[in-house]
């Protein structure tokens, strides 16, 4: 089966991540464009072994680098160039080998990240100077929370409140409601 070379330099301007339809884990999609705005995708799959191919790659991208990548093949099928059913755009060959060309620190992602991480140590500590411990990677929330997801009733505000109980009550869901997200992953 003969390669066809996808003409690069390539450079990354995207990387997602996805639910694998073949593994419980998820894959990297990767959407990159050479000098002359061709568009391309692929898929890197954590369980598959052409992962190793791109690991550097991935691990740049987690960093918050701008990679630019040579040396990647287009995928066939029957001598014809994949397409990828979302964008119709051709599809590279995970198979390949790819070289980093440049990395160069974003430093606008980085200031992201930052930021974010800044945020959750932030919530982190608010959960711990209130009182709220970890077991088994878990936040103990149930406390807080009936068996339907709702807040118990020392947490909801009522009218007898003064302003600064009420602040109190609504900062305190927040960070419990916050804390059940982490447990779920969607923090």
């Amino acid at each position: 089966m003969s390669k066809i070379q996808a003409p690069g330099p390539w450079t990354i301007t995207n990387a997602v991540q996805r639910p694998s339809k073949y593994h419980d884990s998820d894959y990297t999609y990767i959407t990159m464009k050479n000098e002359h705005n061709n568009i391309v995708h692929t898929n890197i799959e954590e369980d598959f072994n052409n992962n190793s191919y791109w690991s550097d790659v991935i691990q740049a991208l987690d960093l918050n680098y701008d990679v630019v990548i040579d040396n990647i093949n287009y995928k066939t099928k029957y001598g014809k160039i994949v397409l990828d059913n979302r964008t119709s755009n051709p599809v590279i060959d995970a198979d390949s080998k790819p070289i980093i060309k440049s990395l160069t620190k974003n430093q606008e992602k980085q200031a992201d990240t930052d930021r974010r991480k800044e945020y959750t140590d932030k919530k982190i500590q608010d959960l711990i100077d209130l009182g709220i411990t970890q077991t088994q990677g878990k936040w103990d929330v149930d406390i807080y929370m009936d068996k339907n997801g709702e807040f118990v009733e020392e947490l909801i505000p009522n009218k007898t409140d003064n302003i600064e109980m009420i602040r109190d009550k609504l900062r305190v869901k927040t960070l419990i409601r916050h804390a059940d997200m982490m447990n779920k992953g969607l923090v």
